[in-house]
């Protein structure tokens, strides 16, 4: 990609993520915002990979056509919506990425590499807390830590990538967390921690257990990778700030908030402590990280498309307006339903756009059906062979997908056991 390509990207995306922050104080239209992110997407299009560019165009074709049926039937179809929907979720990958600007220790000061079970709780906690901020970053820098000098084993990566996936479950910072709350309107972010994290440090537990029991050895001379927990007091702010700001403005969209507070805040630090030259790392980080986003740009926009498009289709035929009450059973279903397809190759985000077409015009408790989305989508990447986290251990790391397909699938049977049994309580 060139330097202007680059350029051009990063300020569109620039563009369309300031906007979807104004939208919160001012009377702008959210499409507004997405219509910059539309031209950044259609200019990363092309340089897709082909599967995933396949995925694309395929969901952006099962969106368009229901939507054209509509429009042939002379009924309305909400273009706008389908243009905007997802943007909570992309702005705020965007947004949360900066943190890492001022949450990670200068490079050479990370601290050195730990031996041990006790390393291993480290590293398990560590990344899941950094992921927990920092998105997706946490794994790959603990990952090529410690594959700098050997190649990862199975349990590290199946550990890294579990740590990841298991902070979305509570997280507002996190994407998951931005795509429960849209589907979910009405969901207390409150709620969702209380039954996520405790959910999350169990998960954690029974990949420690699983180590011990596949190789003790390994258990006992785990090479871990340590972070420091002061690294965290700035997402820990920020997180209780948002949660601050949502109970005393509880119609304020949360995934927004976060949007433009953690931007806002990586300005001020790296403004006031660095001067120009922490300014202009935050240009760079622009620079380099927003056109790296292309997939899930991508993928995000069209999966909108896809689920307006759905949506349409139901009302226009009469499903959307069926007077139907779902109970935990229903919504456990739902769950084991997009978890089984992710197995099969079908990426969470298109599932979790049926079901939230389909569901939003029936009775459900909110936080049930939001908590429903978390766990499919957290236990869903971890199922799905086309995720981003499960490529990035086969192809950055290079282990071997069937073997570690294997390994994760016990991590995901107990997952969808402690899921259900937490939304029998939920309910």
């Amino acid at each position: 990609m060139t330097e202007g390509a680059r350029t051009l990207i990063t300020l569109l995306m620039s563009t369309g993520l300031t906007l979807a922050v104004a939208h919160l104080f001012l009377p702008i239209p959210l499409y507004w915002g997405a219509l910059p992110l539309w031209l950044a997407a259609l200019i990363q299009l092309p340089r897709l990979s082909a599967l995933l560019r396949n995925q694309v165009l395929l969901l952006s074709l099962c969106g368009l056509a229901p939507m054209s049926m509509v429009l042939y039937m002379g009924k309305a179809v909400e273009w706008q919506r389908a243009l905007a929907i997802n943007m909570p979720l992309i702005c705020i990958i965007m947004g949360a990425g900066m943190l890492k600007l001022v949450c990670l220790p200068p490079k050479g000061k990370e601290g050195k590499l730990a031996q041990g079970p006790r390393a291993l709780w480290q590293t398990l906690l560590g990344v899941h807390a950094f992921s927990a901020a920092i998105n997706m970053s946490a794994l790959y820098i603990a990952g090529d830590r410690l594959s700098a000098h050997k190649p990862l084993t199975l349990n590290q990566g199946s550990l890294l990538a579990r740590a990841f996936t298991t902070s979305m479950f509570w997280s507002p910072l996190m994407a998951g967390m931005a795509l429960a709350l849209s589907w979910a309107p009405g969901a207390s972010l409150g709620s969702l921690i209380h039954w996520g994290l405790p959910l999350s440090l169990l998960m954690m537990a029974i990949t420690v257990w699983q180590i011990r029991l596949n190789d003790k050895t390994e258990f006992l001379g785990f090479n871990g990778f340590p972070v420091s927990l002061g690294s965290l007091a700035i997402p820990l702010a920020l997180t209780l700030l948002v949660l601050t700001i949502s109970h005393f403005e509880p119609t304020l969209s949360i995934p927004l908030l976060v949007s433009g507070a953690a931007p806002l805040i990586t300005l001020l630090i790296k403004g006031l402590g660095g001067g120009r030259q922490g300014l202009e790392d935050v240009a760079r980080h622009g620079r380099l990280q927003m056109p790296a986003m292309g997939g899930e740009l991508c993928l995000f926009l069209a999966a909108g498309v896809f689920a307006v498009g759905l949506s349409s289709a139901f009302n226009a035929l009469g499903a959307g307006h069926m007077a139907v009450t779902l109970n935990h059973w229903h919504t456990a279903a739902i769950l084991v339903g997009i978890v089984v397809l992710a197995y099969l190759g079908l990426h969470p985000i298109a599932s979790i756009a049926i079901a939230g077409s389909w569901t939003q015009a029936m009775t459900v408790d909110p936080n049930l059906l939001a908590f429903t989305y978390l766990a499919s989508w957290s236990i869903g990447v971890v199922a799905n062979p086309f995720s981003g986290t499960m490529l990035a251990m086969v192809s950055r790391y290079g282990l071997p997908y069937p073997a570690l397909r294997r390994h994760n699938l016990p991590f995901v049977a107990a997952s969808l056991a402690l899921a259900i049994g937490a939304m029998i309580f939920i309910a």
